[in-house]
């Protein structure tokens, strides 16, 4: 009940702040980094707050979800490798008991940057599904997209993220987009590795040392039997 009066507040707030605010009395917020790229990581830092205040806020029109940290708030920021470059909008907005609940509004800046295209010629067939396959796929991709959305409301992580597999390279072929027989395809989130005949797994490179594991603590969601394994 809290936490819906909470949204509904900072939903107002959103409706009836100006664009042109960039920071609330007493509301430090801090990015790091203050500038990020095409299909980057950061984090927010809405400082100075207590545990139990509620913070909800958005960038690049994609929600935040925050958590007490470092004696405030904080929450991951991914951009999605199809934002449009430049001055994206971001607001936040804190709600605490006792107090005039406070919202602050800024642009934060999105770099270019660039990603592997790889031009393949291939048989139509393994490019263009038949009739009823492409129904089953559609189906699959619908249901994906519900669940990549689904977030916890809990923070289930602590501390740093690991590779899920152990390799000496890094993983490629993030952001790469193909074009299969002239016509281009989704560009890639995860690390497909391009080029190689031998695709490790999970997209990274060399020799897999050991299975692949979990990045960090969380639930899993099988797509097991799935045409696709992400949205495309």
């Amino acid at each position: 009940m809290r936490r819906a009066a909470a949204t509904a507040l900072f939903a107002a707030l959103v409706v009836a702040a100006p664009l042109a605010v960039l920071a609330a009395e007493n509301l430090e917020i801090v990015w790091h980094p203050a500038r990020l790229a095409l299909g980057g990581v950061g984090w927010v830092h809405v400082k100075s707050i207590p545990d139990n205040a509620m913070v909800e806020g958005s960038a690049a029109g994609r929600p935040l979800r925050f958590f007490p940290y470092a004696g405030g708030h904080a929450a991951v920021v991914g951009i999605d490798v199809e934002t449009r470059p430049g001055a994206q909008p971001w607001r936040v907005a804190v709600a605490e008991q006792g107090r005039t609940p406070r919202i602050a509004a800024g642009r934060l800046v999105i770099v270019r940057r660039s990603f592997p295209v790889q031009h393949l010629t291939l048989p139509q067939a393994m490019v263009d599904l038949d009739p009823a396959t492409e129904r089953r796929a559609a189906v699959e991709r619908e249901a994906l997209v519900t669940l990549y959305r689904t977030i916890t409301p809990e923070r289930l992580w602590r501390g740093r993220f690991t590779r899920p597999v152990a390799a000496a390279e890094p993983p490629t072929g993030f952001g790469a987009r193909r074009i299969l027989n002239g016509r281009p395809r989704a560009r890639s989130r995860g690390a497909p590795r391009l080029g190689r005949g031998d695709l490790s797994v999970g997209g990274f490179g060399g020799p897999s040392r050991g299975p692949p594991c979990q990045s960090a603590t969380g639930k899993a969601r099988s797509a097991r039997g799935s045409i696709r394994a992400a949205p495309s």
